[in-house]
């Protein structure tokens, strides 16, 4: 393969790739290289995820979920979806609990010893992960993180029992500790986190605490707050939400959220607070975590936003996708999206919601999503092909 040609299938989508590999036995050979694998999923790294999971936040520990993919755009249906077989054995396993570029970090139901994996939908490969040894418990909630661990493009499967927290090395197939975190007083959900990369590949994981009413007003944590990690000195820390951000916040239909932000005027990138209450949106960004200052850039009502008409219902749950687009689910089982600062492709100020489809079988209840993108990235070594093939 020539080196043209070589740069434009390595900016494709994996199905693409893989629906390209099956012309001809040459082009089987060309296409199925690790270099072309390896270029590929970093290449899209830097690009936009075009669809999402989404379930339930309240699923059964013992009892799969059934698997539900969303695309932002229809369009992006043709060429970002996996095989049925990799759906198939996906939906009869378990849940989903972390993803990124491509890859899938599963609960395993049927293997206590075993209980996560990790899998690639789309080249129908996966990759048993051994149970962590410290502070795991099968009965309590599972919460792993998948993000990328360097410039090389490796991944870093970490798991949070507790306060501690440790690290899967692929290579060796072991759990290494990496100590404890600094939680504060409240409970924290590790299940929706944000991470920010640093130039030198290391990053900073951020958490968002509870805001129930259990503590007393002398306490440093009364009000909820945000905790970060840092992965290059293992230092914990904690950020003060902002102050309009308190009013109304142990309202029992408050409900709080942190997520990657980035600037699409200048590509720069943040965390971002999302605050409902009473079918209210309101975002901030942080400007400076060493003073802990913030900005608000929008506050709106859903029915200002486009989300209902003539009833009200719910939100079920939200997220950030690709840095600036807020993807939201109602209890009607609707879908939406909505951009968080101005839309830079129109010259009006007024914007509405997008709707982008239905979810089903959630209703009510919150849900959780999981952004995906369409890439050859391998699970790690000693992966196995899916055994339902």
């Amino acid at each position: 393969m020539d080196v043209l040609a070589f740069e434009i299938f390595s900016h494709l989508p994996a199905k693409s790739v893989l629906k390209l590999s099956i012309i001809s036995k040459q082009c089987h050979e060309n296409l199925s290289s690790q270099l072309l694998a390896n270029k590929q999923f970093k290449n899209l790294q830097d690009k936009e995820d075009s669809c999402f999971f989404i379930q339930s936040k309240h699923c059964e520990k013992s009892s799969p979920i059934p698997l539900q993919l969303k695309f932002l755009c229809e369009t992006f249906r043709s060429f970002c979806g996996f095989p049925p077989v990799s759906h198939e054995f996906l939906s009869m396993t378990g849940s989903i609990l972390a993803s990124h570029n491509g890859l899938l970090c599963c609960k395993n139901i049927y293997d206590a010893e075993y209980p996560v994996f990790l899998c690639n939908p789309v080249t129908r490969t996966w990759l048993p992960i051994i149970k962590p040894t410290i502070n795991f418990n099968n009965n309590h909630p599972f919460n792993f993180i998948l993000v990328d661990h360097n410039q090389e493009g490796d991944y870093m499967l970490m798991h949070v029992g507790s306060r501690l927290c440790s690290i899967y090395s692929p290579q060796n197939k072991v759990w290494q500790e990496r100590g404890e975190m600094m939680v504060g007083l409240r409970s924290i959900d590790f299940g929706s986190p944000a991470y920010l990369k640093n130039e030198n590949g290391g990053g900073t994981i951020y958490f968002m605490s509870d805001w129930n009413k259990y503590l007393t007003k002398d306490s440093p944590f009364y009000w909820p707050y945000i905790m970060s990690y840092n992965f290059g000195n293992s230092i914990s820390r904690f950020l003060k939400i902002p102050r309009p951000a308190r009013k109304g916040v142990l309202d029992d239909n408050c409900k709080f959220g942190v997520f990657k932000f980035r600037d699409p005027e200048c590509g720069t990138e943040s965390i971002c607070l999302i605050r409902l209450m009473k079918l209210v949106f309101s975002v901030w960004v942080l400007t400076d975590v060493d003073l802990n200052t913030w900005r608000m850039i929008m506050k709106a009502r859903s029915k200002a936003m486009g989300l209902y008409e003539d009833s009200r219902p719910t939100i079920s749950g939200f997220t950030v996708m690709n840095g600036n687009l807020l993807v939201i689910a109602t209890s009607d089982n609707q879908l939406f999206t909505y951009t968080l600062t101005r839309d830079l492709t129109t010259s009006s100020n007024v914007k509405r919601a997008a709707k982008i489809g239905s979810h089903d079988q959630c209703g009510r209840e919150d849900v959780c999503f999981y952004s995906y993108s369409n890439t050859l990235r391998p699970c790690g070594h000693g992966e196995l092909p899916l055994p339902l093939q």
